[in-house]
């Protein structure tokens, strides 16, 4: 640290006092703002899931965030004339009521200036070149109360980085208005140079950017992030990015991050606010809400609540689920849950490979119920064929050459093969309904002149009052009625089966007696036009029949491929209509896929109906964006299903994940079948450490054999953290809990009192340990929960109990294992931790922990020397 004040400290206490000059504008012209909004919607924790979408953008929006953050960023620039340019990156929109001809907001081009790396020149779109020399990294939280910003690191190309611990003692200490000793032969201009006074020792450090300490489980607001994830965030809406990196490297951040500037107009490139206003006009739903985001756990899925609340993005509580709950829904919305039972995993008779190998599976289902739907098609082909009428038989012949060739194909391309044969299909149905409307219309009518009260006896048989009606409306009930039945009796008796006893027909025929009804020869030849309009409906790809062909028959389709397959089921006794989540998968995607492909091709035609009720209910299902975090936990089946809800015109879906750490059987495991998933996405790795000390990350990698080397560097210094503290045979609860007690108090003396801390135990243990705990530090002020995404996280610093299985994706300052699992979930438990790592064995340390040993200590008030020399 300098011994004395310099012209550099007095330099940089000017640049303290224009940022916070700034600050004071941005924060006082917000608070007025929030102060004359007559509705107090702002007031409420809720605010983002309640205003309306076109409130997204307004100055109430950007007050809420720049009342509390006004700035982010302090930038200068050299231009091409040598010329100096002072930026400040806002984090939202600036308000009107404060100059901006040098404020930015994080979301225009200008914001890219914020993580771009020192030197790099910066083209605007004026087309000036600019130099970044100069750059104050700011974290005003709290401003409007605080009136400071903390740890403002101020980098520069021609000095060492400075990190200010608060702006306005800096200012104190080394401003130009400070109290110090005046000299006669100092001019009223020069800066002051002298010896460094105590009380200021403690203002500036010399050092890099820090790692702010997580005192709370959530996930920070992604402001200041990395050039690798601001590029990320401003890649196009249609882009389709897949962040890979090991844990701790920023994955999740550049997630929200994208979720933030693509619900953002402001952010969105060229034509896309465009396409944002179409795409709300086709769906009614408003941009800002238009995406879903999905999460392995409940826990993960609280957790980024946090960031997204404090970011102010719409909807979070109707947008974000967990696939568990999402199939659920899906499937009843998809109406596949008919005739279905949903039993846990390991009840519906799934072998092995079925998780193992989800896309072959797949694979094999849909090839199976495609040639159960083309086989019914070329069995209605051929019988078309053989029509004694030579317009139909030529159109059954052009019509069996086509399935015959469908062998295989997905539905999508049999529809376009039918294209070249729509007009004429759409004749000869139009002229046989005509044909069928006629003869029927006049049978009614000679039926009518006969009895006049025939009409009243129809329409009673479907409702109970038909004498309220009006006379033409009662006529053309019954005509309708009548027609119906006719048309349905001389189906049945042309095919030789009968009408179903409680339907509406066979009231109507019972009603009728043979005596009304159309001759033996004449109902054969009405059977026969409506077997043959039926059969050419099958084919005209704007009639339900047609897709419901497809879709209404998958559960039945289904059902049969599993009795009669044993590579992918067991042999067992029970019904096949139970069902497990993965099976279910697999029938919510045999939907989504060709559904999707199908609403592509509709883009052409925009505004038509949806061909089927499947395809309709897809459609409203659909959003502008998805977004999966821990990707690598879904599997193949599931992600493609994903991709499946995000609008053809955008295909945005962006996914965050570990692809060598995946805790499902049936996660995702290898780049192939990323690819098959989630076709033309684009590859973007992160390799900057922006979690864990470089002891935590070196142990990890330790464990995992150098997986964890893609880790290049880190965005924070790592300021000392820790060795992690390793204790064997603590046998019981009460000394596991005695144990834990210590290093709790341990990490919130070193941490300052606001530490996270996550306890993660073995799900059997949770209520016991939790309950012992809380025992041991009941005297210290500090109370052990068992985390529920539920109840919330509580406060700052709290200490949470959890199990393995929820803590995945979670960040905690630090985490204490007992008796962590076996296999990749040990270490990935340890990259939880941020600076502090405790393990507790209730036995020995077990070979796969060998490389902690050397690496730990036993407690953290103990020298820093090998494990092996203390006794513990």
């Amino acid at each position: 640290m300098p011994s004395q004040v310099n012209e550099e400290m007095v330099l940089v206490a000017r640049d303290c006092q224009s940022i916070l000059d700034i600050c004071d504008k941005l924060a006082d012209v917000s608070e007025r703002l929030l102060e004359k909004d007559q509705t107090r919607l702002l007031e409420s924790p809720q605010l983002a899931s309640r205003l309306p979408a076109k409130e997204r953008e307004s100055a109430l929006i950007s007050a809420t965030r720049l009342k509390d953050v006004p700035v982010i960023a302090r930038i200068v620039c050299k231009d091409e004339t040598n010329r100096t340019r002072v930026f400040y990156t806002t984090p939202s929109t600036p308000p009107p009521g404060v100059a901006r001809a040098n404020l930015s907001s994080i979301y225009s081009s200008f914001g890219r200036l914020t993580s771009l790396p020192l030197g790099s020149s910066f083209k605007t779109s004026k087309g000036e070149i600019l130099r970044l020399i100069e750059r104050a990294l700011l974290r005003p939280k709290d401003y409007f109360d605080s009136r400071d910003s903390f740890n403002t690191l101020f980098e520069s190309l021609n000095r060492e980085p400075m990190r200010v611990k608060s702006l306005r003692a800096f200012i104190g200490a080394f401003g130009e208005r400070r109290k110090k000793p005046q000299e006669p032969s100092a001019s009223a201009d020069a800066p002051t140079v002298g010896p460094l006074r105590p009380e200021a020792l403690d203002v500036v450090v010399d050092e890099g950017e820090i790692r702010p300490v997580i005192s709370a489980l959530s996930l920070a607001p992604p402001l200041i992030v990395s050039t690798a994830q601001d590029a990320i965030s401003r890649q196009s809406l249609a882009s389709r990015p897949v962040i890979i990196g090991p844990p701790g490297s920023g994955k999740t951040t550049a997630l929200i991050r994208r979720l933030d500037f693509k619900t953002n107009r402001e952010a969105l490139d060229d034509d896309e606010p465009g396409l944002a206003d179409r795409l709300e006009k086709l769906s009614g739903c408003p941009h800002a809400m238009s995406w879903r985001l999905f999460t392995p756990t409940r826990e993960l899925k609280s957790f980024l609540k946090t960031a997204v609340d404090s970011l102010a993005i719409p909807g979070f509580d109707l947008n974000a689920s967990t696939w568990a709950d999402e199939r659920l829904s899906l499937a009843e919305s998809l109406g596949l849950l008919r005739h279905l039972a949903i039993v846990p995993d390991g009840q519906g008779g799934l072998a092995p490979a079925a998780a193992l190998d989800s896309i072959s599976w797949y694979k094999d289902f849909v090839a199976f119920h495609l040639e159960s739907f083309y086989g019914a098609l070329r069995r209605r082909a051929a019988a078309l064929s053989e029509n004694s009428n030579p317009e139909v038989a030529s159109m059954g012949a052009a019509l069996a050459d086509i399935v015959g060739k469908a062998a295989g194909k997905p539905l999508p391309w049999f529809r376009e093969s039918l294209s070249a044969r729509q007009e004429a299909l759409r004749e000869m149905v139009k002229a046989r309904a005509t044909n069928l409307g006629r003869e029927l219309k006049a049978s009614f009518e000679a039926l009518l002149a006969g009895d006049p009260l025939i009409s009243e006896g129809l329409v009673a048989l479907e409702s109970p009052n038909p004498g309220t009606m009006p006379d033409a409306r009662l006529r053309r009930t019954a005509e309708r009625i009548y027609k119906e039945a006719v048309l349905d009796y001389a189906l049945v008796t042309r095919q030789r089966r009968v009408l179903p006893k409680e339907s509406l027909a066979a009231k109507v025929i019972a009603f009728l007696g043979q005596g009304r009804l159309p001759a033996a020869p004449k109902l054969l030849a009405l059977g026969t036009a409506r077997s043959e309009a039926n059969s050419l409906k099958r084919f005209k790809v704007d009639n339900r029949l047609f897709l419901d062909g497809y879709f209404e028959t998958l559960v039945p389709s289904y059902l049969r491929f599993k009795r009669r397959d044993r590579l992918w089921y067991e042999a067992f006794g029970q019904a096949p209509s139970k069902v497990e989540g993965l099976e279910l998968d697999v029938l919510i995607l045999a939907v989504l896929e060709p559904g999707w492909e199908l609403a592509r091709l509709d883009l052409r035609e925009p505004g038509a109906p949806p061909r089927s009720l499947a395809v309709a209910r897809h459609r409203y299902l659909m959003r502008n964006q998805i977004l999966v975090d821990d990707a690598s936990d879904f599997s193949p089946i599931q992600l493609k299903a994903m991709a499946s809800l995000a609008h053809p015109s955008t295909g945005a879906i962006a996914l965050a994940a570990d692809l060598t750490d995946s805790l499902t059987p049936w996660g995702l495991k290898n780049i192939d079948q990323l690819e098959w998933a989630l076709p033309r996405h684009s590859l973007v790795e992160l390799s900057v450490n922006f979690r864990q000390s470089r002891r935590l990350a070196e142990l990890a990698d330790a464990l995992e054999g150098g997986a964890l080397s893609r880790l290049t560097g880190s965005f924070h210094e790592d300021h000392g953290a820790p060795k992690p503290v390793l204790a064997s045979n603590v046998g019981t609860v009460a000394a596991q809990a005695a144990w834990l007690g210590e290093r709790v108090l341990e990490i919130r003396e070193r941490a300052g009192g606001l530490a996270s801390i996550g306890i993660i135990v073995p799900e059997a243990q949770v209520s016991a340990i939790s309950g012992r705990l809380n025992r041991v530090l009941e005297t210290s002020g500090v109370q052990a929960l068992v985390l529920t995404p539920e109840r919330g996280f509580g406060a700052p610093g709290q200490v949470h109990v959890l199990a393995a299985a929820q803590a995945r994706g979670l960040e905690f300052e630090g985490v204490l294992l007992v008796d962590p699992p076996s296999g990749p979930e040990t270490r990935l438990m340890m990259t939880r931790a941020a600076a502090y790592l405790g393990i507790c064995l209730s036995g020995d340390v077990p070979p796969e922990l060998e490389p902690a040993r050397g690496r730990s200590v036993a407690d953290w008030a103990q020298p820093e020397v090998p494990l092996e020399t203390l006794d513990i």
